[in-house]
């Protein structure tokens, strides 16, 4: 079982956590034609049946004033996936009693509130600006970031390499930890492809492509306003030629996170879901 935690918004625009649990295996992809026999993975089929709810809590309960709230959450889970583990539930599946059990091999979602659910001392939001320190790992799995540990260094003798699981990302372990799981604990909390590459790094690289456009004026004269405009055009009719889902109607400056030549073009929310469509235009 893997569980799901993220935090998102409610329609006055303040914080909601959802926490939910699924099955890593399910009835496969809609793009694949695996063999009868094979394990397939949970991508298709009704969410109602493959992606289940645990809990719903607002920003206002379970803040930093209030986090006993959101320690009891994960203690009150903690202890159901131990008894899960061990004991496990019995069924009656075709008038005979089955008994299932229940392993947790992963915790997925957005950083925050992965930090949040494992006491991370070494995430994200760490990472050094204007300066490196000891305390500006950005990886829970290794010291990359730290002083003396250059997370720019792909190379095969990387100083971050050789720190790979070798010290905890916590001062404290997180509820989670009692859970039974691997030797090294901190390998429970996953990169989320969603959060990693569709909303992360790939959306970033569909919003500085957008840019490098309008410098060239590649997608004719004007402005940039003018020229996203045209962008979105192009979009527009390749998505219509291709039958790939757009899910937006206008392509600005506030999409790309770019309010002028100054800033970084990140990408917001949204952006992700026009990575596909505007990677492959010519």
């Amino acid at each position: 079982m893997q569980l799901h935690a993220d935090e998102g918004q409610t329609l006055k625009k303040t914080g909601v956590m959802v926490i939910s649990f699924q099955s890593p295996l399910g009835f496969g992809l809609s793009t694949t034609d695996d063999r009868p026999e094979a394990m397939a993975l949970n991508y298709i089929g009704n969410s109602y049946a493959t992606r289940f709810l645990y809990t719903v809590c607002h920003k206002k309960c379970y803040s930093k004033e209030k986090s006993f709230v959101f320690n009891g959450i994960l203690d009150r889970l903690a202890e159901e996936l131990v008894d899960l583990f061990y004991n496990g539930v019995t069924l009656n599946v075709g008038g005979k009693k089955t008994t299932f059990y229940v392993a947790l091999i992963g915790v997925k979602g957005d950083w925050p509130i992965q930090a949040r659910i494992g006491n991370l001392s070494r995430h994200f939001a760490r990472k050094g600006v204007y300066e490196v320190s000891h305390k500006s790992g950005f990886c829970h799995l290794c010291r990359a970031g730290e002083l003396g540990y250059d997370a720019n260094d792909y190379g095969a003798s990387a100083s971050w390499r050789d720190t790979y699981l070798k010290a905890v990302p916590w001062e404290s372990e997180g509820p989670l930890c009692r859970v039974p799981q691997s030797p090294a604990k901190e390998f429970i909390h996953k990169f989320d492809l969603f959060h990693t590459a569709h909303k992360g790094v790939f959306a970033e690289l569909a919003g500085s492509g957008l840019v490098v456009i309008t410098d060239y004026s590649l997608a004719g004269p004007g402005d940039i306003p003018q020229q996203l405009d045209a962008i979105y055009a192009l979009a527009v009719r390749h998505c219509k030629a291709t039958r790939t889902p757009l899910h937006m109607d206008r392509l600005t400056r506030h999409l790309l996170a770019f309010p002028g030549d100054y800033a970084y073009p990140v990408g917001r929310l949204l952006l992700y879901l026009i990575v596909s469509a505007l990677l492959v235009l010519r």
